[in-house]
């Protein structure tokens, strides 16, 4: 089993970082745990 934590912080107030960190960061996770699954991850930027 294992457990992977991501936390990225420290924005700036006012900062249009939080959204772009909200779409990316469950892209990049789901297709690393696709990868680790099966050998293959697929393309986070498809469909942006």
């Amino acid at each position: 089993m294992t457990c992977l934590t991501v936390t990225h912080g420290s924005f700036k107030a006012g900062s249009t970082m939080v959204g772009k960190v909200s779409w990316g960061w469950p892209r990049v996770l789901s297709s690393l745990k696709s990868f680790l699954e099966t050998g293959k991850g697929f393309n986070i930027m498809a469909g942006r």
